[in-house]
């Protein structure tokens, strides 16, 4: 009996020690929500939602330096208006879902998808670099009017402080008014007025009432430091200028049955058949989709003579006809900051991989292209923003020329231009 319970005694030790050895190797769980394994996620129920969808919003830069232009881009679904802030707003009537903008500062873009369900938001933030060396530096960020009163927004973008200045007031090239520009800290950024000014013009209103001819739309230019008496890291970033009234807006589209096209078989005379072999210009309102899988309303198709290489092109101008009712084309002048803007691409039905050069001409008044731009484009599922800058033929007459070169064959390809103008910011 007594051996018995010294083996008892003896299996209670041991079962002790076991106990107290494992219960170091052993951890013990809760359970986690939905009975999931340790370290797995719970799963998050997304409530149900028509609110529009995101799908992208990028710039093809995120890190610049001043003066620089970058491009907004976006993909969204499902939203009746789209915005981004700041400075730009509603982009929703945009068919190439892009913008170009030009940050003076490091800012955070966001846009807002909207409808009636709700709203959903995407961000992107564009790095402006501070300007190189340890000079100050000045720049017009922002002109407007109040009341009668021209407001203007300097800052020193540079690593030094500025002495203080003049600034000038131009409209339509010709100077207004005058007045000084306090010393600026590095980085530093006032808001100051032509105080000694009151801003006369109302387009197509009280100018329009004193003389027939007085213009509609106003250049309106301030400009920094305009006797030099600030040594600057650049001394050509002074000025900015916006345009007040009635902006140039020519809409390529307005005038596509008008132009004069040509290929290398001749002249075209519209209309003509998609199928013509010798070549094919037209706008078309709606239903057509292109290689991205969209509409985009109104385009303008050419597409080039039927060879291996083919071209066409159209000349643009003012149209009107002469005395024995033939239409003319009359050389149209250009204003102050004008841009071409498109975008550009093919229609369904071009063969995949098929590739295009577009190209944008300024012709003057003595038939010379003074300015050529091209993009060379691929049927790859994507359309090519077209952007070029016309500020520095300001005030000459000239034509614009659109031409369309393949590159291989032109049996099977469809160029468009989606939404093409000349314009004023």
């Amino acid at each position: 009996m007594k051996k018995d319970k010294r083996y008892l005694c003896l299996f209670i030790s041991l079962l002790i020690v076991m106990v107290v050895l494992f219960t170091g190797c052993i951890t013990v769980y809760e359970k986690t929500p939905g009975g999931k394994e340790p370290g797995t996620q719970p799963t998050t129920e997304v409530p149900e939602s028509n609110a529009p969808i995101i799908k992208s919003f990028t710039a093809d830069q995120v890190s610049i330096n001043p003066g620089q232009q970058v491009q907004l881009s976006w993909e969204v679904s499902g939203a009746t208006d789209v915005e981004i802030a700041p400075v730009v707003g509603s982009v929703v009537q945009l068919p190439a879902n892009a913008v170009l903008v030009s940050p003076t500062e490091t800012t955070t873009y966001t846009l807002t998808a909207t409808n009636a369900e709700g709203n959903s938001t995407a961000s992107v933030t564009v790095t402006v670099a501070p300007a190189a060396g340890n000079k100050p530096d000045l720049i017009i960020t922002g002109i407007e009017e109040m009341s009668g009163v021209v407001y203007y927004t300097t800052k020193n973008i540079g690593g030094e402080a500025s002495k203080g200045c003049r600034a000038y007031l131009y409209v339509n090239d010709g100077k207004e008014a005058e007045t000084y520009i306090e010393p600026l800290a590095p980085g530093q950024e006032r808001k100051a007025s032509f105080s000694n000014y009151a801003w006369s013009y109302k387009p197509g209103g009280l100018a329009g009432q004193i003389s027939p001819g007085a213009p509609t739309q106003y250049a309106v230019k301030v400009c920094a430091d305009v006797q030099n008496v600030v040594v600057e890291n650049d001394e050509g970033n002074n000025c900015k200028t916006v345009i007040w009234g009635q902006k140039f807006n020519y809409n390529f589209l307005n005038y596509a049955h008008m132009a004069w096209w040509y290929t290398g078989a001749g002249a075209i005379i519209l209309p003509v058949p998609e199928s013509n072999a010798k070549g094919y210009a037209g706008a078309i309102q709606g239903g057509v989709t292109l290689e991205d899988g969209k509409g985009h309303g109104s385009i303008l198709m050419t597409i080039p003579q039927h060879v291996n290489d083919g071209w066409i092109k159209g000349e643009f101008a003012e149209f009107g006809t002469d005395q024995f009712g033939k239409t003319q084309l009359y050389y149209l002048k250009l204003p102050d900051m004008t841009r071409f803007s498109a975008m550009v691409g093919f229609a369904d039905g071009t063969t995949a991989g098929s590739q295009a050069r577009f190209i944008f001409q300024v012709e003057d008044e003595t038939s010379d292209v003074i300015l050529t731009q091209s993009v060379t484009a691929t049927a790859d599922g994507t359309l090519d923003l077209f952007d070029v800058d016309l500020s520095s033929l300001k005030y000459k007459y000239v034509a614009f020329i659109l031409r369309v070169e393949a590159i291989g064959s032109a049996e099977n390809i469809k160029p468009v231009w989606v939404d093409p103008r000349v314009l004023q910011p």
